[in-house]
Formats: C-alpha cells, structure tokens, sequence
C-alpha cells in the first residue's frame, strides 16, 4: 500500500445520530465556516440584487 495513513479531524459519530441530524450538524458548520472566512476578508454581509419586476426588467422610480 503506497498511500499513507491519516487521522480524522474529528471523533467518529455514535451509531444514534441519525442522517437528519448529520445533516443539520453538517449544515451548521458550514453556516459558521463561511461567518468566519466574512469576517476575516471584512465582508459584513452581501449586497443585495437590483430589485426586479415580474418581466426581469429593473423598475423605474418614476410612477
């Protein structure tokens, strides 16, 4: 065997926790991951798109 072996980032899960909870668990981290790397370039939050009517097109201000 040439690959060499690895140790896990972190403990196994318990045979009890159950896919949905996987998920919610994985989910979770993500949201906290991508806080973190927001943070760090100073990024508070994301701008937000041109508002758009119900043909695609940008609104006019003008009534």
């Amino acid at each position: 065997m040439t690959g060499r072996l690895t140790t896990p980032r972190q403990d196994p899960l318990p045979p009890e926790v159950g896919f949905g909870e996987l998920m919610t668990r994985m989910i979770s981290a993500n949201r906290v991951e991508k806080a973190k790397r927001a943070k760090a370039d100073g990024i508070s939050r994301t701008p937000r798109p041109i508002e758009t009517d119900t043909r695609g097109t940008p609104e006019s201000s003008e009534a």
